[in-house]
């Protein structure tokens, strides 16, 4: 299997494209990913998983109604695209095993980011309506926002500003949270379009109970009453979060230049074969020495050369 995420005119001015190497290897997968594919009057745009994002909708949905688009976080077709990604090599895999004959597999980021707005783009098809920006809101829940909490001193910052997640899912929810506030009894009667329709004022009485108490307060006595909540951790939270504490999730390993430093672990546990990290980050060139002279047997003299000219980069 080869993967490649350049624009189609690169491996191609290399030699290196699917038919090139199709005539030496007929039976190769050749997985391609770029912007937005191989084909048609767009496909040597170059880009990021950002702009795939925004031209796929996402950031004409993501924000507050009153501001202009904020966009997801992150380089999201980035995010989404790689289960198609694997699903599609696993498919031709199969085929290949089946049949003994390789194909090339042509991903647009583009068009697998637009795949997840699917039921919008139906919608209208049907009606004619575009999803805007709404910011926290959800069609068929609230309370659903991030509330202010009390400001709390966190181990390794300064005291700093903290919220909390709180959605009400049903009736049932909304009462427990009623009781919970102490809402007036005007309020606590509301069905979902009464709350919405009065969400002002009650975000407002809400914000005021949620900053009187700490965030993982708030977070851990909504849980045990079944409200779906959680705090809103920072990195520094992150250091306190009793889970993570629990699977020692954090690693301290030695930097070149840096010394002792945090890095997040293993995401996932093998039951025979758990793993663990045992180097930290490499400075630039760091291992220059060790694969040309033990990997790729250049002698010493070859490698300080190379140095010496240019040719390798070192930052250390």
């Amino acid at each position: 299997v080869i993967s490649e995420s350049f624009t189609p005119r690169v491996m191609k001015s290399w030699g290196l494209d699917y038919l090139s190497v199709k005539s030496m290897v007929p039976d190769v997968i050749y997985f391609s990913t770029c912007l937005m594919g191989q084909y048609g009057p767009h496909n040597n745009y170059a880009g990021f998983g950002q702009l795939a994002g925004a031209m796929a909708g996402f950031y004409e949905i993501t924000g507050w109604p009153d501001r202009g688009p904020a966009g997801p976080y992150g380089a999201y077709s980035d995010f989404v695209n790689p289960p198609i990604a694997f699903g599609s090599i696993v498919a031709a895999l199969d085929y290949r095993d089946r049949h003994g004959i390789g194909q090339h597999i042509d991903l647009s980021q583009y068009e697998g980011a637009m795949h997840f707005l699917a039921p919008h783009i139906m919608k209208y098809n049907e009606d004619g309506s575009i999803l805007g920006r709404k910011g926290n809101e959800d069609d068929r829940m609230y309370p659903h926002g991030i509330f202010p909490c009390l400001n709390k001193k966190r181990s390794l910052t300064s005291t700093k500003e903290s919220w909390v997640a709180i959605a009400i899912e049903s009736e049932y929810q909304w009462a427990e949270f009623s009781k919970i506030l102490r809402l007036p009894e005007s309020i606590l009667s509301q069905n979902l379009a009464e709350r919405k329709s009065n969400r002002d004022e009650i975000d407002l009485l809400i914000s005021k109970w949620t900053s009187q108490y700490d965030s993982r307060y708030i977070m851990n006595l909504l849980q045990t009453h079944k409200i779906p909540s959680g705090m809103v951790q920072s990195q520094s939270d992150m250091w306190e979060d009793p889970h993570l504490d629990h699977l020692d999730f954090f690693q301290w390993l030695e930097h070149t230049e840096i010394g002792p430093m945090p890095y997040d672990g293993l995401q996932f546990q093998l039951s025979e074969t758990p793993g663990k990290l045992t180097r930290a980050q490499a400075m630039v060139g760091e291992d220059n020495k060790e694969i040309l002279t033990e990997i790729l047997s250049m002698r010493s003299s070859e490698v300080q050369t190379l140095l010496n000219e240019g040719v390798l980069e070192q930052s250390f």
